[in-house]
């Protein structure tokens, strides 16, 4: 292991916006990683803003423990952008594999021995894993908790998210299809579409349930305008992304019953609300919030169809 120029490389890809104590978690839990044979890790983070106010701390810190590192600043502020920089950031280490974690979470220390295993055991380009959120404060009632199980190990996926990712840097490599992240795609789904374009054109990509990475949830995203504001902004990017690649009369014909039917179900589900809530003396205001949530995702879609997404990522929520 002491050859590093004979081993393969694994460009940790990680982007940054003034969030201090999350990210400090991150790399407390990237140093902690158990270190897989034959492989060199390097950290690359980008950070997104008008200066530099990292660099020097998180320099040190991979100093102290002995990570590669590498750093650019990102001033054109937007997810995409970020992480289309953190590409070209982890293409200059001449990587075979890259990771990607996001800055609110923390990596399990067998996380890339997990998701390397998987790679190999079932022949695949991509293994990705579900983050498991921990909650800064208890959520409220109407809050839907991720209780949906995860898929056996290897089972294929059309799909991958940024959040907890390894994946061959064939999907990325100019010499193979030079995958980026759309950059329209400000509001969300850049990462969706990114892994549903790779899937489309052949790469595989297997769930690794055993990877486990945990995502900090901070208080401010658990009130009910922040929440619903999400929704909104989710569904329009599904639309947005949609959109890149059909038609507008396409688009419209996909979306527009759905959103319909949605605003008008959760219309109807949320005058009920009200009066359940208020019958059960609810502050939370339970069953009208649930409600909303369907209405929300229908006028999302319907935003979306018309070119307008709302902006959740503008705002940065955590420290």
């Amino acid at each position: 292991m002491s050859d590093q120029a004979s081993q393969s490389v694994i460009a940790i890809t990680l982007c940054t916006a003034n969030r201090p104590a999350f990210l400090t978690a991150c790399l407390e839990g990237i140093a902690k990683l158990n270190r897989p044979d034959g492989y060199t890790l390097v950290l690359c983070l980008v950070e997104n803003g008008p200066s530099a106010e990292c660099f020097e701390y998180v320099s040190r810190f991979a100093a102290e423990c002995g990570l590669n590192f590498k750093y650019r600043l990102e001033q054109q502020m937007g997810i995409p952008f970020a992480r289309n920089t953190s590409i070209e950031l982890a293409l200059e280490t001449k990587p075979d594999l890259i990771a990607c974690l996001d800055d609110d979470e923390v990596p399990s220390q067998g996380w890339l021995i997990e998701h390397i295993g998987a790679l190999e055991k079932f022949s695949a380009d991509v293994s990705f894993c579900r983050v498991t959120k921990l909650y800064e404060s208890t959520p409220p009632k109407w809050y839907p908790i991720d209780v949906e199980k995860d898929s056996p190990a290897g089972t294929p996926l059309n799909w991958a998210a940024t959040g907890n990712v390894l994946f061959s840097a064939k999907l990325v490599n100019d010499c193979g299809p030079g995958l980026r992240f759309q950059k329209g795609l400000m509001s969300g789904y850049e990462d969706l579409d990114f892994f549903e374009r790779a899937s489309a054109i052949g790469f595989r990509i297997v769930n690794c349930p055993s990877a486990q990475v945990w995502e900090n949830v901070p208080t401010s995203r658990l009130t009910s305008e922040r929440f619903l504001f999400k929704i909104r902004s989710a569904a329009a990017a599904q639309v947005q992304a949609y959109r890149l690649y059909h038609s507008g009369l396409a688009t419209t014909w996909k979306f527009w019953r759905r959103a319909l039917r949605r605003m008008a179900w959760g219309g109807l589900l949320m005058i009920r609300g009200v009066v359940v809530d208020r019958i059960a003396n609810d502050n939370e205001y339970t069953e009208y919030t649930k409600s909303r949530i369907i209405f929300e995702r229908g006028l999302g879609a319907l935003l979306g169809m018309f070119g307008i997404v709302p902006k959740y990522y503008a705002v940065i929520d955590g420290s």
